[in-house]
């Protein structure tokens, strides 16, 4: 997997492959490669169909519940066929997102005012 952008050294990516559960750590080169940040992070495919292949960073557990956090979650999902190189080329992936209750069931006038 590749992904060229020369300050990317040292950088953890999440990977995952279709029908995976959990993202794998990654971590991305100067030269935007990746290898797994330990052999647990390995990712075997099981197949050598092509298979969609997903990545994010940060790949980090953020608490937002204080508040708007101060980051930017990059993300990208693509195809890939076994004995390829996939490139990984990441987009901004923020999001704003407002909900209006009205009162009506399960949610009270006072309910909808806090």
């Amino acid at each position: 997997m590749a992904q060229p952008h020369p300050r990317a050294g040292g950088k953890e990516i999440g990977v995952m492959l279709d029908g995976m559960l959990s993202l794998q750590r990654y971590v991305m080169d100067a030269s935007g490669n990746t290898v797994p940040k330990d052999a647990e992070n390995t990712i075997y495919r099981k197949s050598t169909t092509e298979t969609c292949v997903t990545a994010r960073t940060p790949n980090a557990d953020i608490d937002q519940s204080g508040g708007y956090a101060g980051f930017g979650l990059l993300y990208v999902t693509v195809v890939g066929g076994y004995d390829q190189a996939v490139s990984l080329r990441f987009n901004h992936r923020m999001a704003k997102v407002e909900f209006t209750l009205m009162a009506g069931e399960g949610v009270t006038e006072e309910k909808r005012m806090k």
